[in-house]
């Protein structure tokens, strides 16, 4: 069996995901959660994406693969 068709458990998951605290301003000197993205990372992120899709919109699809001639013995 492949590792993608077997099921996972809640141990393996709890493993490898990140879990979120509980709370949301713990230590944190502005009146925003602290899982709140400020303005600069949000324009950041917003022109990583931009980037991102200017980038596929000029990307060619690959060419499909031609087969080997086939050659005769003569």
């Amino acid at each position: 069996m492949s590792a993608r068709s077997r099921t996972t458990s809640e141990k393996e998951i709890g493993e490898s995901q990140l879990r979120l605290l509980p709370g949301g301003f713990g230590g944190s000197r502005s009146a925003r959660p602290d899982w709140q993205l400020d303005e600069r990372t949000r324009s950041v992120g917003r022109l990583g994406v931009a980037e991102a899709r200017e980038v596929l919109r000029r990307a060619r699809p690959p060419q499909p693969k031609q087969p080997e001639p086939i050659r005769k013995a003569s």
